[in-house]
């Protein structure tokens, strides 16, 4: 069983990556999780595939994990009660969902909580630009 630090060092290490206007390898790996071609052929947003990958492959479990939809993971994890209510709780290899208000009730991105510097967070994500 894996630990959040794992998690961390795994993430940590594809610090860098980009697609480069290709599906990407999180993609080709989550498409033979739940056998669905889809995401191993397409451009599909990638930073819940990203998280699956990391928590997976280093042996963590989380609700909703492995997933592709940022919604799915949060209403899963809600039904398993493992919400967080206060955002300063929240520890290094933990997950975050960001909400931008695009569209109400929308859930936009996801990523892994690297430090918790009490007025922010500081993470590690997949399919960003920075």
């Amino acid at each position: 069983m894996g630990t959040p630090t794992d998690v961390l060092k795994l993430a940590q290490s594809f610090v860098g990556y980009k697609s480069g206007g290709k599906p990407t390898l999180f993609g080709k790996w989550y498409a033979e999780q739940i056998n669905d071609s889809y995401y191993a052929n397409n451009y599909a947003s990638w930073c819940a595939m990203f998280v699956s990958y990391c928590l997976v492959e280093s042996g963590v479990s989380c609700p909703g994990i492995p997933g592709a939809s940022c919604g799915m993971i949060l209403n899963d994890a809600i039904a398993a009660g493992r919400v967080l209510a206060d955002p300063t709780d929240a520890q290094p290899g933990m997950l975050v969902i960001f909400d931008w208000g695009v569209k109400d009730g929308s859930h936009d991105h996801i990523g892994i909580v690297q430090l918790n510097k009490g007025t922010y967070l500081q993470t590690i994500e997949g399919n960003t630009g920075n």
